[in-house]
Protein backbone atom coordinates (compact mmCIF):
# COMPACT_ATOMS: atom_id res chain seq x y z
CA UNK A 1 0.00 0.00 0.00
CA UNK A 2 2.48 2.71 0.45
CA UNK A 3 4.35 1.47 -2.63
CA UNK A 4 0.90 1.94 -4.54
CA UNK A 5 0.96 5.79 -3.13
CA UNK A 6 3.95 6.47 -3.62
CA UNK A 7 4.32 5.27 -7.38
CA UNK A 8 6.70 7.37 -9.79
CA UNK A 9 8.43 8.49 -7.12
CA UNK A 10 10.39 5.70 -5.56
CA UNK A 11 12.48 2.82 -8.11
CA UNK A 12 10.79 -0.71 -8.19
CA UNK A 13 13.89 -2.31 -6.89
CA UNK A 14 13.45 -0.54 -3.62
CA UNK A 15 10.77 -2.53 -2.77
CA UNK A 16 11.73 -6.54 -3.07
CA UNK A 17 14.25 -6.37 0.23
CA UNK A 18 11.46 -4.98 2.47
CA UNK A 19 8.87 -7.26 0.81
CA UNK A 20 10.94 -10.29 1.38
CA UNK A 21 11.81 -9.18 5.01
CA UNK A 22 8.22 -9.04 6.05
CA UNK A 23 7.34 -12.42 4.54
CA UNK A 24 10.33 -14.13 6.09
CA UNK A 25 10.05 -12.09 9.72
CA UNK A 26 5.99 -13.07 9.11
CA UNK A 27 7.16 -16.65 8.14
CA UNK A 28 9.13 -17.21 11.53
CA UNK A 29 7.28 -15.37 13.87
CA UNK A 30 3.72 -17.31 12.67
CA UNK A 31 6.31 -20.51 13.67
CA UNK A 32 7.13 -19.49 16.82
CA UNK A 33 3.50 -18.60 17.76
CA UNK A 34 2.83 -22.35 16.43
CA UNK A 35 5.13 -24.10 18.44
CA UNK A 36 3.98 -22.24 21.28
CA UNK A 37 -0.11 -23.25 21.09
CA UNK A 38 0.04 -26.08 19.11
CA UNK A 39 -3.26 -25.30 17.17
CA UNK A 40 -2.87 -24.24 13.43
CA UNK A 41 -6.30 -21.70 13.65
CA UNK A 42 -4.99 -20.04 17.23
CA UNK A 43 -1.74 -19.74 15.66
CA UNK A 44 -2.85 -18.25 12.50
CA UNK A 45 -5.15 -15.94 14.56
CA UNK A 46 -2.59 -14.54 16.49
CA UNK A 47 0.19 -13.89 13.87
CA UNK A 48 -2.58 -11.94 11.70
CA UNK A 49 -3.30 -9.33 14.91
CA UNK A 50 -0.26 -9.09 15.71
CA UNK A 51 0.52 -8.22 12.11
CA UNK A 52 -2.08 -5.81 11.94
CA UNK A 53 -1.18 -4.57 15.25
CA UNK A 54 2.45 -3.89 14.11
CA UNK A 55 1.48 -2.19 10.89
CA UNK A 56 -0.84 -0.08 12.12
CA UNK A 57 1.37 1.77 14.59
CA UNK A 58 1.43 5.03 12.78
CA UNK A 59 -2.31 5.28 12.27
CA UNK A 60 -2.75 4.92 15.91
CA UNK A 61 0.09 7.22 16.86
CA UNK A 62 -1.40 9.90 14.40
CA UNK A 63 -4.93 9.41 15.53
CA UNK A 64 -3.79 9.44 19.76
CA UNK A 65 -0.57 10.92 20.21
CA UNK A 66 -1.31 13.94 20.58
CA UNK A 67 -4.05 13.57 23.15
CA UNK A 68 -3.54 15.05 26.50
CA UNK A 69 -3.77 12.11 28.18
CA UNK A 70 -0.02 10.97 26.48
CA UNK A 71 1.14 14.03 28.44
CA UNK A 72 0.72 12.29 32.19
CA UNK A 73 4.08 10.36 31.76
CA UNK A 74 5.72 13.22 30.23
CA UNK A 75 9.43 11.83 30.50
CA UNK A 76 8.38 8.86 28.16
CA UNK A 77 7.85 10.11 24.78
CA UNK A 78 3.70 9.25 23.22
CA UNK A 79 5.76 6.82 20.33
CA UNK A 80 6.79 4.64 23.36
CA UNK A 81 3.54 4.75 25.35
CA UNK A 82 1.38 3.47 22.48
CA UNK A 83 4.57 1.10 21.85
CA UNK A 84 4.29 -0.18 25.29
CA UNK A 85 0.03 -0.37 24.91
CA UNK A 86 0.57 -2.41 22.18
CA UNK A 87 2.38 -4.85 23.38
CA UNK A 88 -0.35 -5.28 26.11
CA UNK A 89 -2.40 -5.47 23.95
CA UNK A 90 -1.02 -8.36 22.21
CA UNK A 91 -0.32 -10.54 25.45
CA UNK A 92 -4.03 -9.86 26.43
CA UNK A 93 -5.12 -10.98 22.78
CA UNK A 94 -2.67 -14.11 23.04
CA UNK A 95 -3.62 -15.10 26.54
CA UNK A 96 -7.58 -14.74 25.32
CA UNK A 97 -6.62 -16.92 22.34
CA UNK A 98 -4.81 -19.49 23.77
CA UNK A 99 -7.93 -20.46 25.89
CA UNK A 100 -9.95 -21.04 23.73
CA UNK A 101 -11.53 -24.60 23.44
CA UNK A 102 -13.71 -24.14 20.40
CA UNK A 103 -12.28 -23.30 16.98
CA UNK A 104 -13.71 -20.00 15.45
CA UNK A 105 -13.95 -20.64 11.50
CA UNK A 106 -15.80 -17.68 10.69
CA UNK A 107 -12.69 -15.91 12.23
CA UNK A 108 -10.10 -17.55 9.78
CA UNK A 109 -12.34 -16.98 7.22
CA UNK A 110 -12.61 -13.13 8.25
CA UNK A 111 -8.79 -12.79 8.53
CA UNK A 112 -8.43 -14.80 4.82
CA UNK A 113 -11.15 -12.45 3.39
CA UNK A 114 -9.76 -9.56 4.77
CA UNK A 115 -5.53 -10.77 4.05
CA UNK A 116 -6.58 -11.18 0.54
CA UNK A 117 -8.79 -7.76 -0.46
CA UNK A 118 -5.14 -5.74 1.69
CA UNK A 119 -2.77 -8.17 -0.50
CA UNK A 120 -5.28 -7.07 -3.98
CA UNK A 121 -6.22 -3.74 -3.58
CA UNK A 122 -2.75 -1.98 -3.83
CA UNK A 123 -1.04 -5.06 -6.39
CA UNK A 124 -4.14 -3.37 -9.42
CA UNK A 125 -2.09 -0.16 -9.31
CA UNK A 126 1.19 -1.41 -9.02
CA UNK A 127 0.45 -4.00 -11.57
CA UNK A 128 -0.98 -1.39 -14.13
CA UNK A 129 2.30 0.36 -13.48
CA UNK A 130 4.66 -1.79 -13.66
CA UNK A 131 2.84 -3.20 -16.94
CA UNK A 132 2.85 0.24 -18.71
CA UNK A 133 6.43 1.46 -17.42
CA UNK A 134 8.13 -1.95 -18.63
CA UNK A 135 9.38 -1.59 -21.69
CA UNK A 136 10.03 1.60 -21.55
CA UNK A 137 13.77 2.77 -21.26
CA UNK A 138 14.85 6.32 -22.34
CA UNK A 139 18.15 6.87 -24.52
CA UNK A 140 20.13 9.88 -24.84
CA UNK A 141 19.76 11.76 -28.32
CA UNK A 142 23.19 13.28 -28.11
CA UNK A 143 25.84 11.56 -29.83
CA UNK A 144 29.22 11.58 -28.07
CA UNK A 145 32.60 11.78 -29.66
CA UNK A 146 35.17 8.71 -30.29
CA UNK A 147 38.30 8.99 -28.02
CA UNK A 148 39.93 8.19 -31.09
CA UNK A 149 38.57 11.38 -33.45
CA UNK A 150 39.81 13.55 -30.65
CA UNK A 151 42.82 15.56 -31.14
CA UNK A 152 45.72 14.73 -28.77
CA UNK A 153 44.73 15.41 -25.07
CA UNK A 154 47.72 16.57 -23.12
CA UNK A 155 45.99 17.54 -19.72
CA UNK A 156 43.14 15.65 -18.24
CA UNK A 157 41.75 18.17 -15.17
CA UNK A 158 39.79 16.62 -12.36
CA UNK A 159 36.63 17.77 -12.26
CA UNK A 160 34.29 18.52 -9.55
CA UNK A 161 30.61 19.17 -9.91
CA UNK A 162 29.10 20.42 -6.52
CA UNK A 163 25.13 20.91 -6.90
CA UNK A 164 23.76 22.94 -4.26
CA UNK A 165 19.99 22.02 -4.50
CA UNK A 166 18.01 25.24 -4.89
CA UNK A 167 20.47 28.05 -4.56
CA UNK A 168 19.24 31.18 -6.05
CA UNK A 169 21.10 33.75 -7.31
CA UNK A 170 22.77 36.55 -5.34
CA UNK A 171 20.16 38.88 -6.76
CA UNK A 172 17.36 36.89 -6.23
CA UNK A 173 18.69 35.87 -2.70
CA UNK A 174 19.12 40.00 -1.96
CA UNK A 175 15.98 41.01 -3.19
CA UNK A 176 13.49 38.80 -1.98
CA UNK A 177 15.58 36.92 1.05
CA UNK A 178 17.43 39.63 2.74
CA UNK A 179 20.94 37.67 2.49
CA UNK A 180 23.67 39.62 0.56
CA UNK A 181 26.21 37.44 -1.35
CA UNK A 182 28.77 39.65 -1.64
CA UNK A 183 31.27 38.61 0.44
CA UNK A 184 31.17 34.57 -0.85
CA UNK A 185 31.20 35.85 -4.52
CA UNK A 186 34.06 37.96 -3.96
CA UNK A 187 35.67 34.93 -2.06
CA UNK A 188 35.25 33.00 -5.45
CA UNK A 189 36.25 35.64 -7.86
CA UNK A 190 39.59 35.79 -5.80
CA UNK A 191 40.21 32.09 -6.02
CA UNK A 192 39.76 32.48 -9.79
CA UNK A 193 36.03 31.42 -10.54
CA UNK A 194 34.28 33.07 -12.88
CA UNK A 195 30.23 34.10 -11.73
CA UNK A 196 27.50 33.58 -14.18
CA UNK A 197 25.92 36.53 -12.62
CA UNK A 198 22.34 36.06 -15.07
CA UNK A 199 22.57 31.99 -15.24
CA UNK A 200 18.93 30.40 -15.04
CA UNK A 201 18.17 27.04 -14.73
CA UNK A 202 16.79 24.97 -17.29
CA UNK A 203 13.65 23.78 -15.78
CA UNK A 204 12.20 24.54 -12.26
CA UNK A 205 12.66 20.80 -11.16
CA UNK A 206 16.08 18.67 -9.82
CA UNK A 207 14.81 15.74 -11.49
CA UNK A 208 14.75 17.20 -15.26
CA UNK A 209 17.36 19.73 -14.16
CA UNK A 210 20.15 17.55 -13.63
CA UNK A 211 18.85 14.90 -16.26
CA UNK A 212 19.54 17.70 -18.40
CA UNK A 213 22.37 19.35 -17.17
CA UNK A 214 24.13 15.83 -16.77
CA UNK A 215 23.48 14.50 -20.55
CA UNK A 216 24.39 18.46 -22.15
CA UNK A 217 20.47 18.36 -23.62
CA UNK A 218 17.28 19.61 -23.71
CA UNK A 219 14.31 16.77 -22.51
CA UNK A 220 12.05 17.20 -25.01
CA UNK A 221 11.97 13.98 -26.59
CA UNK A 222 10.12 12.69 -23.10
CA UNK A 223 7.54 15.31 -23.53
CA UNK A 224 5.58 12.44 -25.21
CA UNK A 225 5.55 10.23 -21.81
CA UNK A 226 2.01 9.00 -21.21
CA UNK A 227 2.47 8.76 -17.74
CA UNK A 228 4.46 11.88 -17.33
CA UNK A 229 4.62 12.27 -13.26
CA UNK A 230 7.20 9.48 -12.97
CA UNK A 231 10.54 11.22 -11.82
CA UNK A 232 12.01 7.05 -11.96
CA UNK A 233 11.68 6.91 -15.79
CA UNK A 234 14.58 9.13 -15.90
CA UNK A 235 16.51 7.73 -13.11
CA UNK A 236 18.91 6.11 -15.55
CA UNK A 237 19.48 9.03 -17.64
CA UNK A 238 20.97 10.24 -14.04
CA UNK A 239 23.02 7.22 -13.24
CA UNK A 240 24.27 6.53 -17.23
CA UNK A 241 24.91 10.21 -17.83
CA UNK A 242 26.85 11.08 -20.78
CA UNK A 243 28.67 13.66 -18.95
CA UNK A 244 30.09 10.13 -16.96
CA UNK A 245 30.16 7.68 -20.02
CA UNK A 246 31.98 10.52 -22.20
CA UNK A 247 34.70 10.88 -19.10
CA UNK A 248 34.96 7.11 -18.52
CA UNK A 249 35.67 6.71 -22.15
CA UNK A 250 38.83 9.34 -21.18
CA UNK A 251 40.21 6.93 -18.40
CA UNK A 252 38.28 8.99 -15.77
CA UNK A 253 37.57 7.47 -12.05
CA UNK A 254 34.39 8.54 -10.84
CA UNK A 255 33.41 9.43 -7.26
CA UNK A 256 30.06 10.16 -6.06
CA UNK A 257 29.04 11.70 -2.65
CA UNK A 258 25.60 10.76 -2.41
CA UNK A 259 22.73 12.64 -0.83
CA UNK A 260 19.54 11.10 0.47
CA UNK A 261 17.64 11.49 -2.96
CA UNK A 262 17.35 8.21 -4.49
CA UNK A 263 18.41 9.37 -7.92
CA UNK A 264 21.53 10.64 -6.83
CA UNK A 265 22.04 8.59 -3.65
CA UNK A 266 24.26 6.32 -5.21
CA UNK A 267 25.94 5.39 -8.24
CA UNK A 268 26.50 1.96 -9.44
CA UNK A 269 28.48 3.20 -12.40
CA UNK A 270 30.74 4.66 -9.58
CA UNK A 271 34.26 3.87 -8.43
CA UNK A 272 33.06 4.75 -5.34
CA UNK A 273 30.31 5.75 -3.62
CA UNK A 274 30.84 7.62 -0.48
CA UNK A 275 27.67 7.74 1.55
CA UNK A 276 27.33 8.73 5.21
CA UNK A 277 25.37 4.96 5.61
CA UNK A 278 29.00 3.58 6.33
CA UNK A 279 29.66 5.51 9.56
CA UNK A 280 26.35 3.51 11.09
CA UNK A 281 25.76 0.16 12.10
CA UNK A 282 21.99 -0.10 9.93
CA UNK A 283 21.23 2.05 7.01
CA UNK A 284 18.65 1.95 4.61
CA UNK A 285 17.07 3.38 1.47
CA UNK A 286 14.04 6.08 1.69
CA UNK A 287 11.13 4.06 1.59
CA UNK A 288 12.61 1.30 4.19
CA UNK A 289 12.77 3.76 6.20
CA UNK A 290 9.50 5.19 5.58
CA UNK A 291 7.72 1.31 5.97
CA UNK A 292 9.31 1.13 9.38
CA UNK A 293 8.32 4.32 10.38
CA UNK A 294 4.93 3.14 9.85
CA UNK A 295 5.70 0.38 12.33
CA UNK A 296 6.29 -0.62 15.76
CA UNK A 297 9.90 -0.01 15.00
CA UNK A 298 9.38 3.79 15.22
CA UNK A 299 9.77 4.41 18.41
CA UNK A 300 13.74 2.83 18.16
CA UNK A 301 14.61 3.92 14.40
CA UNK A 302 13.51 7.61 15.23
CA UNK A 303 14.45 8.12 18.89
CA UNK A 304 16.08 5.44 21.31
CA UNK A 305 18.69 3.97 18.82
CA UNK A 306 18.76 6.58 16.09
CA UNK A 307 22.56 6.85 16.56
CA UNK A 308 23.04 3.43 15.18
CA UNK A 309 20.63 3.38 12.52
CA UNK A 310 20.35 5.98 9.36
CA UNK A 311 17.44 7.07 7.74
CA UNK A 312 15.72 9.35 6.22
CA UNK A 313 14.97 11.81 9.35
CA UNK A 314 15.98 15.80 9.40
CA UNK A 315 18.48 14.26 11.55
CA UNK A 316 19.71 12.29 9.06
CA UNK A 317 19.57 14.69 6.66
CA UNK A 318 21.82 16.89 8.38
CA UNK A 319 24.37 13.78 8.60
CA UNK A 320 24.11 13.09 4.77
CA UNK A 321 24.92 17.52 4.21
CA UNK A 322 27.95 17.57 7.08
CA UNK A 323 29.36 14.21 6.04
CA UNK A 324 29.90 15.48 2.27
CA UNK A 325 31.76 18.69 3.55
CA UNK A 326 33.63 16.54 5.59
CA UNK A 327 34.69 14.01 3.59
CA UNK A 328 36.16 16.97 0.53
CA UNK A 329 39.84 16.88 1.71
CA UNK A 330 39.38 13.06 1.56
CA UNK A 331 37.96 12.99 -2.07
CA UNK A 332 40.82 15.66 -3.22
CA UNK A 333 43.55 13.79 -2.24
CA UNK A 334 42.57 10.77 -4.41
CA UNK A 335 44.89 9.99 -7.38
CA UNK A 336 43.27 11.50 -10.87
CA UNK A 337 42.06 12.18 -13.32
CA UNK A 338 39.20 11.90 -11.91
CA UNK A 339 35.09 12.94 -12.08
CA UNK A 340 33.30 13.67 -8.64
CA UNK A 341 29.98 14.53 -8.25
CA UNK A 342 28.51 16.44 -4.95
CA UNK A 343 24.69 16.56 -5.27
CA UNK A 344 24.22 18.63 -1.82
CA UNK A 345 20.68 18.66 -0.99
CA UNK A 346 20.89 22.21 0.75
CA UNK A 347 20.10 25.19 1.10
CA UNK A 348 16.50 23.41 -0.23
CA UNK A 349 14.67 22.04 2.81
CA UNK A 350 14.76 20.73 5.59
CA UNK A 351 16.29 23.51 7.04
CA UNK A 352 18.44 22.21 9.70
CA UNK A 353 21.04 25.03 10.15
CA UNK A 354 21.18 28.35 10.97
CA UNK A 355 23.38 31.01 9.46
CA UNK A 356 26.29 30.44 12.37
CA UNK A 357 26.11 26.39 10.47
CA UNK A 358 24.47 25.59 14.24
CA UNK A 359 22.47 22.84 13.71
CA UNK A 360 18.87 23.80 14.59
CA UNK A 361 15.81 21.41 16.01
CA UNK A 362 12.57 21.07 13.42
CA UNK A 363 11.04 22.20 16.10
CA UNK A 364 12.10 25.50 16.21
CA UNK A 365 12.41 25.98 12.39
CA UNK A 366 8.81 25.54 12.51
CA UNK A 367 8.73 28.81 14.60
CA UNK A 368 10.37 30.71 11.81
CA UNK A 369 9.14 31.69 8.21
CA UNK A 370 10.35 29.69 5.40
CA UNK A 371 12.35 33.00 4.76
CA UNK A 372 14.09 33.06 7.21
CA UNK A 373 15.16 29.76 7.75
CA UNK A 374 16.40 29.46 3.72
CA UNK A 375 18.24 32.54 3.95
CA UNK A 376 20.27 31.17 6.56
CA UNK A 377 20.69 28.24 5.65
CA UNK A 378 21.96 29.32 2.57
CA UNK A 379 24.30 31.72 4.36
CA UNK A 380 25.37 28.71 6.22
CA UNK A 381 25.95 26.61 2.77
CA UNK A 382 27.87 29.40 1.14
CA UNK A 383 30.17 29.74 4.15
CA UNK A 384 30.83 25.95 3.93
CA UNK A 385 31.13 26.15 -0.07
CA UNK A 386 34.10 28.15 0.15
CA UNK A 387 35.84 26.53 2.85
CA UNK A 388 35.44 23.38 0.38
CA UNK A 389 36.63 25.17 -2.96
CA UNK A 390 39.77 26.49 -0.90
CA UNK A 391 40.46 22.73 0.10
CA UNK A 392 40.05 21.67 -3.48
CA UNK A 393 42.44 24.07 -4.48
CA UNK A 394 45.03 24.13 -2.25
CA UNK A 395 44.96 19.70 -2.45
CA UNK A 396 44.25 18.50 -5.53
CA UNK A 397 46.59 16.56 -7.45
CA UNK A 398 45.49 17.54 -9.92
CA UNK A 399 44.41 21.31 -11.14
CA UNK A 400 40.80 21.06 -11.44
CA UNK A 401 37.86 22.02 -12.98
CA UNK A 402 35.20 23.39 -10.55
CA UNK A 403 31.80 23.94 -11.62
CA UNK A 404 29.59 25.40 -8.68
CA UNK A 405 26.28 25.27 -10.20
CA UNK A 406 22.70 25.27 -8.33
CA UNK A 407 19.90 22.80 -10.36
CA UNK A 408 16.96 25.07 -9.46
CA UNK A 409 15.96 28.53 -7.72
CA UNK A 410 14.80 28.70 -4.79
CA UNK A 411 11.05 27.17 -3.75
CA UNK A 412 8.74 29.84 -4.76
CA UNK A 413 5.27 28.15 -4.92
CA UNK A 414 5.54 25.98 -1.60
CA UNK A 415 6.32 22.44 -3.59
CA UNK A 416 2.54 22.53 -5.14
CA UNK A 417 4.19 22.08 -8.93
CA UNK A 418 1.10 23.27 -10.74
CA UNK A 419 3.21 25.95 -12.74
CA UNK A 420 0.79 26.19 -15.30
CA UNK A 421 -1.03 28.15 -12.81
CA UNK A 422 1.34 30.35 -11.03
CA UNK A 423 2.28 34.05 -12.44
CA UNK A 424 5.22 35.50 -14.13
CA UNK A 425 6.52 37.17 -11.45
CA UNK A 426 7.05 33.88 -9.59
CA UNK A 427 8.92 32.45 -12.89
CA UNK A 428 11.18 34.85 -13.02
CA UNK A 429 12.17 34.65 -9.30
CA UNK A 430 12.60 30.87 -9.41
CA UNK A 431 14.73 30.25 -12.75
CA UNK A 432 17.75 32.26 -11.46
CA UNK A 433 20.73 29.96 -10.12
CA UNK A 434 24.21 30.18 -8.58
CA UNK A 435 26.43 29.29 -11.10
CA UNK A 436 30.58 30.04 -10.98
CA UNK A 437 33.52 28.24 -12.60
CA UNK A 438 36.97 27.65 -12.09
CA UNK A 439 38.69 26.96 -15.80
CA UNK A 440 42.99 26.77 -14.70
CA UNK A 441 44.32 27.45 -17.88
CA UNK A 442 41.41 28.71 -19.64
CA UNK A 443 40.02 32.17 -20.38
CA UNK A 444 36.48 32.37 -20.15
CA UNK A 445 36.26 33.44 -23.61
CA UNK A 446 32.76 32.65 -25.10
CA UNK A 447 31.17 32.10 -21.77
CA UNK A 448 28.44 34.38 -21.25
CA UNK A 449 26.89 35.70 -18.24
CA UNK A 450 23.78 33.91 -19.17
CA UNK A 451 24.58 30.60 -20.01
CA UNK A 452 22.68 28.08 -18.71
CA UNK A 453 23.46 24.22 -17.24
CA UNK A 454 22.57 22.78 -20.68
CA UNK A 455 25.90 24.21 -21.99
CA UNK A 456 28.48 24.20 -18.63
CA UNK A 457 29.60 20.69 -19.96
CA UNK A 458 29.68 21.39 -23.69
CA UNK A 459 31.68 24.58 -22.60
CA UNK A 460 33.76 22.72 -20.86
CA UNK A 461 34.41 19.88 -22.85
CA UNK A 462 35.14 21.75 -25.58
CA UNK A 463 37.88 23.88 -23.86
CA UNK A 464 39.70 21.22 -22.53
CA UNK A 465 39.16 17.82 -24.46
CA UNK A 466 38.83 19.45 -28.11
CA UNK A 467 35.36 18.35 -28.94
CA UNK A 468 33.13 20.45 -31.01
CA UNK A 469 30.13 20.27 -29.26
CA UNK A 470 27.86 23.20 -30.35
CA UNK A 471 26.36 25.29 -27.32
CA UNK A 472 22.80 25.06 -27.10
CA UNK A 473 20.64 28.07 -27.05
CA UNK A 474 19.88 29.28 -23.64
CA UNK A 475 16.43 28.17 -22.52
CA UNK A 476 13.99 27.97 -19.93
CA UNK A 477 11.43 25.30 -19.47
CA UNK A 478 8.20 25.01 -16.78
CA UNK A 479 5.93 21.50 -16.85
CA UNK A 480 2.35 21.85 -16.91
CA UNK A 481 1.94 19.98 -13.56
CA UNK A 482 2.81 17.59 -10.98
CA UNK A 483 1.11 14.86 -12.98
CA UNK A 484 2.88 16.10 -16.39
CA UNK A 485 6.42 16.68 -15.36
CA UNK A 486 7.75 16.17 -18.31
CA UNK A 487 4.82 18.20 -20.72
CA UNK A 488 7.53 21.32 -20.88
CA UNK A 489 6.27 24.90 -21.89
CA UNK A 490 9.13 27.43 -22.77
CA UNK A 491 9.11 30.16 -20.96
CA UNK A 492 12.24 31.73 -21.55
CA UNK A 493 11.13 35.24 -22.85
CA UNK A 494 8.91 35.59 -19.36
CA UNK A 495 12.68 34.89 -17.65
CA UNK A 496 14.50 37.11 -20.05
CA UNK A 497 12.24 39.78 -19.44
CA UNK A 498 13.35 39.83 -15.37
CA UNK A 499 16.97 39.47 -16.83
CA UNK A 500 16.21 42.58 -18.94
Amino acid sequence: MLYSRNLGQIPIRQIGLPILVVIVATVCFSYIVYMLMRSDWKSTVAASLAVIIFFTYADILSIVGQSSVFRILSAISPSMQIFVINILILIVFFSIIYRLRKTYNWLIIFLGIFSFIAAVLPLIPIGSYVIKHRYYNPVSRLELPKVSDLKPITYFPDIYYIVPDTHASAEIMKKYYGYDMTNFIEHLEKAGFYYVSRSTSNYPKTISSLTSSLNMEYLDYLSDLTLSNDETLVYSLIENNNVLTFLKSLGYSYYQLGSWWPATRANRGADRNIVVENEYLVSVNGFTYALLSMTMARPFITEHLSQFFMGESESDKLSRILYQFSKVEEVARLPGPKFVFFHIIAPHSPYVLDRFCTAIHPGYSRTRTSVVNYAEQAECIDIKLASMVDTIQRISSNSAVIILQSDEGADVIGGNDQWAEVQPEAIQRKFPILNALYLPGIPPIGLSQTMTPVNIFRFVFNSYFHTNFPLLPDKNYIYQDKNYIYKYIDVTKIVQEQKD
